[in-house]
């Protein structure tokens, strides 16, 4: 039999950007495209090639769906951008759709999002997980001037007066397709999705698809970048640059623009490319935030096995990470947490790991130990150079109060420019030291014996088991790798991470204060925790909080880690925080379904307290609001037997107040101490008769994504 059928083939093409409109426009291939001819389906291949039969002229019906990306129209209109175009055999056809901004951006975001994913595919990780899998992008959304992934999609906004439709910039595209990227490199129990990492992680993927460093040309109808890689000016820097989500970013963008830079420099632009990627590939695949991604990078780097005799490309690595402020130097500060006796200065010693002996980049200029007051040493009160005993340990007498806590730190500068402090903990950026006589009214070291089974207890959320155990610290990713003291300690998920959505506290028992106003914790520390706006790590005393972990305080962009990496001393002020004689301290966590770490290591517990300072002697302490001796009174307008003043809600009737029903009010009493007095027909009035009407709080509910990832 004779094949009589003759076949006909023509090329789709879509009318895209040189990354922006202004910037010019290519024509380009229609990929994988679901088109119609002649009413029939059909699907383009890589090349814009379609076949059909008869050889003779067809009508075909562009689209913006395709096997790798689905757009979805979010505009006025929420019907697809399409045209019915004659397509000749042999010929090529061409669709141009920049007559209609809304349109455009989805024909712009259909080629986008192909060029982005055939880049992955050729240069990143052809085998990345989903790579081969249709995308949706949700085009004109009714907002501007941003972009985001949301985990399945990537969405794009419509233009405005000040800012491009921005699913008309191909960088825009490039960079959230990014976020997919490094969502799905992630290996799961190894790396973890940081935020800011991700923003400069996306930026990287962007600028290497145009190999331009400014990245987001045309965002703001100009040539100007929205971000830049490679600034003329300043490099942002580990930790000074810490800030704004996309800002943080800059410092791993940058940092891996430099590497670029140097690795094309040494071994050509394809070599280069492909060395500088395959690091790129294993710090998403493995890194948890920014500064660890060095140790990621350099054992994806890693011929042997063994990182302590280096790598092949070590040096180029490190130097463009310490451009950026990032080194594997870390250290610890040696020095004591209690000095029970006036002492004009004590000695520390700084104790440094971690530093290359390969690399010019990890040399130093100097070693400063600086000292100051609050928890980030502020105001610095002075710096003394260290002495050098060792290549990496130092020695520095370190000037004390009279009486009381002082914080302290050290800074490592190194000899290219770049700097480090200690202890390396950014949440909690200073030692504490306390000087001064104290008697201790609780102590334990937990080797004794399971303090569970001898007064402290555990609680746990609703239909959740406590994770709180007497253990053997043997170390993991944020655990403690040994007591600070003995061999046990009083651990929260020994061995692991804490639960997500959970809540969990452990109590010491109750300690007699007696007189005591200045009563201290003073103890061992190692906690690990996510930024306090997500997790909250507290210290109470008698339920009321004392202490929490720090935050960025930048919403659901905060990635102000607390991860101590050494046992650090804590001296935690409670007086004034409880009231009568009894005390009770606890330790809780609280967290949300996002990032886990390990949670609470407790060694050496104390309370203490001043024997200097005692309520109803008539001298009134730094702790004291008031003593006056034998005239203290819970009664009213008296300075109180606990030695505060009289406030509204301490239970007592004071002078200009109504009533007192404590802290919590009552149904007669305010919490401001004013009666509240109900009428016949049942309303509350706050204050005297004839006061105002009732006023109504109405609290918006709030939905949190969680971690934004524009």
């Amino acid at each position: 039999m004779i094949q009589k059928d003759l076949f006909a083939t023509g090329t789709v093409l879509y009318r895209g950007v040189d990354r922006y409109p202004s910037h010019g426009r290519v024509d380009l291939a229609a990929p994988r495209a679901h088109l119609a001819l002649a009413g029939a389906p059909v699907i383009s291949d890589h090349d814009g090639l379609i076949t059909w039969s008869p050889d003779a002229t067809e009508t075909v019906t562009t689209a913006v769906v395709g096997d790798l990306v689905e757009v979805v129209n979010g505009g006025t209109s929420a019907v697809l951008a399409t045209a019915m175009l004659p397509i000749a055999p042999g010929g090529s056809v061409t669709w141009d759709a920049s007559a209609a901004v809304e349109d455009d951006a989805q024909l712009i975001t259909y080629l986008s999002t192909n060029q982005v994913k055939d880049f992955v595919r050729a240069h990143v990780d052809p085998v990345m997980p989903t790579l081969e899998d249709s995308i949706t992008a949700n085009v004109n959304l009714a907002q501007d001037c941003n972009a985001f992934y949301d985990g399945k999609a990537v969405n794009f906004f419509h233009a405005s007066a000040n800012c491009e439709n921005t699913g008309r910039v191909s960088d825009v595209v490039y960079h959230e397709f990014g976020h997919a990227l490094h969502t799905h490199e992630i290996i799961d129990g190894v790396g973890a999705f940081d935020g800011a990492m991700s923003e400069g992680a996306a930026d990287f993927l962007a600028v290497n698809v145009t190999g331009d460093h400014g990245l987001g040309r045309g965002f703001f109808y100009t040539n100007v970048p929205l971000r830049d890689l490679d600034p003329d000016a300043t490099e942002a820097t580990w930790p000074r640059d810490i800030g704004e989500i996309h800002t943080t970013g800059k410092i791993f963008g940058g940092t891996f623009w430099d590497l670029r830079k140097a690795a094309l420099l040494a071994f050509g632009d394809d070599a280069g490319e492909a060395l500088t990627l395959k690091l790129y590939v294993g710090a998403l695949r493995r890194s948890i935030d920014i500064p660890e991604s060095l140790v990621e990078v350099l054992a994806t780097d890693d011929d042997d096995g063994d990182l302590s005799n280096g790598t092949p490309h070590e040096c180029m690595i490190r130097d463009a990470y310490a451009t950026h402020g990032m080194h594997t130097t870390t250290g610890v500060i040696s020095g004591p947490g209690v000095i029970d006796f006036h002492a004009r200065a004590t000695q520390v010693l700084v104790n440094l790991t971690g530093r290359s002996p390969r690399c010019n980049s990890e040399e130093l200029a100097s070693v400063l130990v600086t000292w100051g007051d609050g928890p980030n040493m502020d105001p610095v009160h002075g710096f003394v150079g260290a002495t050098q005993t060792s290549r990496d340990q130092f020695y520095a007498q370190l000037p004390l109060p009279t009486d009381g806590p002082m914080t302290y730190g050290a800074t490592i500068k190194f000899a290219q420019g770049s700097s480090i402090t200690l202890p390396d903990n950014l949440a909690d950026p200073a030692y504490q030291v306390y000087q001064g006589h104290t008697i201790p009214l609780y102590c334990t070291d937990f080797e004794s014996g399971d303090p569970l089974a001898a007064g402290w207890s555990t609680t746990a959320g609703k239909d959740q088991t406590s994770p709180w155990a007497w253990a053997i610290p043997s170390g993991g990713a944020t655990d403690p790798p040994a007591a600070f003291s003995g061999s046990h300690a009083l651990m929260q998920a020994p061995g692991g991470d804490y639960a997500p959505s959970s809540f969990s506290a452990v109590t010491m028992p109750v300690v007699d204060v007696g007189r005591y106003s200045d009563v201290r914790l003073q103890y061992r520390r190692w906690l690990a925790v996510e930024d306090s706006h997500f997790d909250q790590a507290q210290i109470t005393a008698n339920g009321a909080e004392v202490w929490v972990n720090a935050t960025m305080n930048t919403g659901d962009s905060s990635s102000l880690q607390h991860v101590d990496k050494e046992w650090r001393f804590q001296d935690v002020a409670l007086s004034g925080h409880f009231s009568g004689t009894q005390l009770q301290v606890g330790w809780a966590l609280t967290t949300d379904g996002g990032l886990q770490l390990g949670g609470w290591a407790l060694d050496d517990v104390c309370v203490v307290a001043n024997p200097e300072s005692i309520c109803g002697d008539g001298v009134r302490s730094a702790t004291e609001a008031c003593d006056e001796g034998a005239a203290n009174a819970d009664k009213p307008d008296a300075c109180r037997s606990d030695c505060s003043v009289p406030k509204c809600g301490d239970g007592i009737v004071d002078t200009g107040e109504d009533c007192d029903g404590g802290a919590a009010g009552t149904a007669t009493c305010s919490t401001t101490c004013k009666a509240i007095v109900i009428d016949a027909g049942g309303c509350a009035a706050s204050g005297s008769a004839g006061g105002g009407g009732l006023v109504l709080l109405v609290g918006a509910a709030v939905l949190r994504r969680r971690r934004g990832r524009r």
